[in-house]
């Protein structure tokens, strides 16, 4: 899965669906921050921020075509000047976040996107962020059939003991 294309498909749904609800001027969804530097503050504009959290893999069912159910996380944060303002809160944000990603189906998804968890999340300077962890899942496949190929020849190592 391609996880950057999957973060893109995200913001693109949460941002058509608040132009369709007039919230565009109040919140604006983006893909999470790459580094700590490149991180903003919300203004007057709430950001709703979108980013692959991580993965877990069923075992495989067979060993001859090997494919694995793949149960993708995504975690979306909310950062806003206040929590419970009608206009631009925090609370609203996570209502209306609900409302679009709750049953989405990413591209190549075998199920629909469900909450598995939803928290605040402490940063180091004292503030909170609330956040809705979605999941959902697809399959990882083999690519091919073709054996791996290997290095060359393992060099053979002889083991002398010592005697004293």
């Amino acid at each position: 899965m391609d996880y950057n294309a999957l973060e893109q498909e995200l913001v693109d749904a949460i941002n058509q669906y608040l132009a369709s609800q007039n919230e565009s001027g109040n919140y604006i969804a983006k893909k999470m921050a790459e580094t700590d530097a490149d991180f903003e503050r919300a203004d007057e504009t709430s950001l709703i921020l979108v980013h692959y959290t991580d993965s877990n893999y069923a075992l495989p069912q067979n060993t001859s075509a090997v494919t694995q159910v793949e149960t993708v996380n995504v975690g979306i944060y909310i950062s806003a000047r206040t929590l419970r303002n009608d206009t631009n809160g925090a609370y609203k944000a996570l209502v209306l976040v609900k409302a679009v990603m709750l049953g989405f189906r990413p591209t190549n998804s075998t199920k629909k996107m469900y909450i598995s968890s939803a928290g605040t999340w402490q940063s180091l300077e004292g503030g909170t962020m609330p956040f809705l962890e979605f999941s959902f899942d697809t399959k990882s496949s083999q690519q091919s059939d073709e054996p791996v190929p290997t290095g060359g020849p393992l060099k053979t190592v002889t083991y002398q003991p010592q005697v004293s």
